[in-house]
């Protein structure tokens, strides 16, 4: 159990959905549920490079 921070992103393992926190909770232990079991939190994925020019591909 971790604090919710503004930003976070949480998914449902069992049916997908997710959810973006808006606004902070001040207590250390907060979990937010969906199909009976905790939400995990989405990592950030980096964003892709596509390893060159935008319009080429090239350098």
């Amino acid at each position: 159990m971790a604090k919710k921070k503004a930003g976070d992103v949480l998914y449902c393992e069992k049916c997908g959905i997710e959810v973006m926190v808006t606004k902070e909770c001040g207590y250390e232990a907060c979990e937010i549920y969906c199909c009976e079991k905790p939400m995990k939190k989405k990592e950030k994925e980096e964003p892709k490079r596509s390893g060159g020019c935008c319009c080429c591909g090239g350098f």
